[in-house]
């Protein structure tokens, strides 16, 4: 009868892959975390099956998150570790001067003879104002390098996190006995062979020759009684013999629900293939009823597994689909340094103004870094440029001892380096007598330094030691 099969009356086991209907397991009819990663099919957990924030740093393997996964200025300053920025990070010609703070760039972070004189305010060079040393990343603020090259988009990554699938993503469903087998149902009540035609002889026994009620048992021939002379009702159970009533003297139907006894039905009469869906009385479909590994893709309902369902563990990469993880799905903060790809980060997933001083590693700022024009006079600190800054050669000549003459007249030094057209600026040493000083014209040869020594006195002046005359040299 329908509905009548519960789950008391399915072995352990019954229930194959073969007997479960497509879709008839339902998110009801599985238990917590019944899911585990062997259940789950690669490729299976799409971004709508992923919980939002499910995916966490732990969920994630190292070098996953590649270049293409970070979103359009997704890193920011806060995510960038301090001194990571190296120059090979930074793109050549991409360090403007608004990238440098004023006052910071130092004489050691100038290329030797790279200042020329166009870079120099006029009249504000002097032999005072040139400090020996240079910048170094020691004179740096942090927080003056920007990320404007870097754009917003989405983070994906591959990995799902524990209980990503919650019950609200799944349907649920019952589990159908369509393909449980029918069977013969008989009872334990009927005797065998109780009463036989061969027991009574046909036509032996009249009325007229028995007297009323004279008639026993042992007055019976074998097969003496037949049906024609059996009174409607006249027997009963007692009449019968136990096991008498076989298969064949039932008529089709004469066995109904109410005649079976309790638990009379097993197994062995119930023919293969008999119980339908129909019969199995709700949730009679337990899991000791069903066959190790019989469920499968097919006979789960669609949404059937919810996130109580899943095992710890069990949602793996190979189960994931891909481009399945949004970032939706990633917890904020879980991409840690660990789980980025070498050169996933790249300009277009860096916020703008991100990259500070902080972030850039020492030495990471090379020339080829900095646009040109970008170092203004106040991005150089003060007292910082040496000789070797501003100038292609620098250095002294002596001028010998003896008696210089009123007025100005050329002297001439060999200075390897100097070349024709080079302009020069002169400091005498404090001890030279203030009434002598040089002039320096353009260089019309090269190799060699021509000053103009004057004596402004209106008399010779007599010098003891040599005089010291120091140069630049301007391109």
């Amino acid at each position: 009868m329908d509905g009548t099969i519960s789950s008391a009356d399915l072995a352990a086991g019954a229930v194959t892959a073969g007997r479960l209907a497509a879709a008839a397991v339902g998110t009801a009819n599985l238990r917590d975390d019944a899911v585990t990663a062997a259940k789950i099919a690669a490729g299976a957990v799409d971004a709508t099956a992923l919980a939002d924030g499910a995916i966490t740093t732990e969920k994630l393997a190292a070098g996953t998150v590649t270049a293409t996964k970070l979103a359009l200025s997704a890193v920011d300053s806060a995510r960038i570790k301090d001194g990571e920025i190296s120059s090979a990070d930074l793109k050549d010609d991409d360090v403007s001067s608004a990238d440098l703070k004023d006052g910071d760039v130092s004489s050691t972070d100038l290329k030797d003879g790279d200042v020329s004189s166009a870079d120099l305010k006029d009249g504000d060079v002097q032999t005072a104002d040139l400090a020996n040393g240079g910048v170094d990343s020691a004179k740096l603020k942090d927080n003056d390098v920007s990320s404007a090259d870097l754009k917003d988009g989405d983070v994906q990554t591959a990995d799902l996190a524990n209980g990503a699938v919650d019950s609200a993503k799944l349907k649920d469903n019952d589990v159908s006995s369509a393909d449980l087998k029918d069977g013969d149902v008989q009872t334990a009540d009927l005797a065998n062979g109780a009463i036989t035609s061969a027991k009574l002889l046909d036509g032996s026994v009249t009325t007229d020759d028995i007297a009323n009620g004279t008639i026993s048992a042992l007055d019976l021939a074998d097969d003496a009684v037949t049906n024609a002379k059996l009174a409607d009702g006249a027997v009963d159970t007692a009449q019968i013999l136990n096991a008498a009533v076989t298969d064949t003297k039932l008529a089709n139907g004469a066995v109904t629900a109410n005649r079976l006894a309790g638990d009379s039905v097993d197994s062995s009469k119930i023919v293969n293939g008999s119980v339908s869906a129909a019969d199995l009385a709700p949730s009679s479909v337990t899991a000791p009823a069903i066959a190790a590994s019989s469920v499968s893709t097919v006979h789960l309902a669609p949404s059937a597994v919810t996130s109580a369902q899943l095992a710890g563990g069990a949602v793996v990469a190979a189960a994931i689909a891909n481009g399945a993880i949004e970032s939706r799905h990633i917890l904020d903060l879980a991409v840690t340094e660990a789980k980025l790809a070498d050169l996933a980060v790249s300009s277009r997933t860096i916020v703008p103004q991100s990259v500070t001083t902080g972030k850039l590693a020492d030495g990471a700022v090379s020339t080829g870094k900095v646009a040109d024009g970008a170092i203004t006079g106040a991005k150089v600190q003060d007292g910082s440029l040496t000789a070797a800054d501003v100038s292609p050669l620098a250095g002294s000549v002596d001028l010998d001892p003896g008696t210089v003459q009123p007025g100005c007249a050329p002297q001439t030094w060999p200075v390897p380096g100097v070349a024709a057209g080079d302009r020069v600026i002169v400091n005498a040493d404090p001890d030279i007598d203030p009434n002598v000083f040089a002039q320096a014209a353009v260089q019309a040869v090269a190799g060699s330094l021509v000053l103009r020594v004057c004596n402004i006195s209106g008399a010779p002046i007599v010098t003891a030691d040599p005089s010291t005359f120091s140069f630049l040299v301007i391109r």
